[in-house]
């Protein structure tokens, strides 16, 4: 099968440049996929095209907790997943907040702005509806996925080219165990860290946390999350939940007993079997 065909993100550096030289480090963790990326200096999309396409196109944001992306865990597996409904699945390599880039809080938005941007003006080349792109983000990738799903209209960075006229908002998004909330008890300390920094003020922790941002132009959200998850804990799926709920937004929740980090065991296939019936639901497959 080989490996996915890598799209750059951006044609010369990101925005904002680096205080220092990334170069990208990448552990390879299986044949078919790129592997665990230590260190992102080239934000990218890897492709994967499903075989009987339906015009449906997935962002789909890995996880890794800030510190690594963790394309070759598992990832490759979904987005093959995700092809045999016809949907083609675009997995993001993104930056890294603390690996030296300016306005380190900012390059998860403009990496995620920057890729629905990309899928939208060379939407011919794949067999894309522009109105049928949607994003599926885990843990750290899900709180990417909703600062998109909540952001998609900010102004993040200049536009570098003409695929920069496009709309960055997703039509649907999935969150499954998200980090999601940085300036509470319950937040992920090393994401928080990453993104804000260790010394961060409530008030810049806020700014970061995309359940505050909710609004009536937020897209439909699917949540799936373990009770038993000790490393996100559930309370920032219920968050997200609750945010939605309030403002009667499309929302769907799934708080599953077990599975821990990752929803494995008995329930390591049930969220997507819920995820794909969601879909349906909203007429994306």
């Amino acid at each position: 099968m080989g490996l996915p065909r890598e799209i750059p993100l951006w044609s010369g550096a990101p925005p904002g440049g680096s205080a220092e030289p990334v170069t990208d480090v990448v552990t390879p963790t299986a044949v078919d996929d790129p592997g665990t990326y230590e260190r992102v200096g080239r934000p990218s999309l890897f492709v994967y095209p499903s075989e009987n396409p339906n015009g449906a196109a997935t962002l789909l944001y890995p996880g890794g907790g800030y510190q690594h992306v963790a394309i070759g865990k598992g990832t490759g597996d979904i987005a093959r997943q995700l092809n045999g409904a016809g949907i083609t699945v675009f997995v993001l390599k993104y930056r890294l907040p603390q690996q030296g880039w300016v306005g380190r809080a900012d390059v998860i938005l403009q990496d995620g702005q920057r890729a629905i941007r990309i899928i939208r003006a060379r939407a011919t080349e794949w067999v894309i509806d522009r109105d049928r792109v949607a994003i599926l983000g885990f843990s750290a990738g899900g709180y990417g996925a909703a600062t998109l799903a909540t952001h998609f209209d900010q102004y993040s960075y200049p536009p570098t080219d003409s695929m920069d006229e496009q709309y960055a908002k997703p039509v649907l998004a999935g969150l499954m165990f998200p980090v999601i909330a940085l300036d509470r008890p319950f937040a992920h300390i090393p994401s928080r860290t990453a993104i804000v920094g260790a010394d961060a003020s409530p008030e810049s922790a806020a700014k970061y946390s995309p359940d505050l941002f909710v609004s009536s132009q937020t897209p439909p959200i699917f949540l799936a999350h373990a009770m038993d998850d000790e490393v996100v804990r559930p309370e920032n799926s219920l968050a997200m939940y609750r945010a939605l709920a309030v403002r009667h937004n499309p929302v769907q929740l799934h708080l599953f007993q077990d599975g821990g980090h990752g929803l494995q065991f008995g329930t390591g296939t049930a969220w997507m079997q819920l995820f794909q019936s969601w879909c349906r639901y909203h007429e994306f497959i």
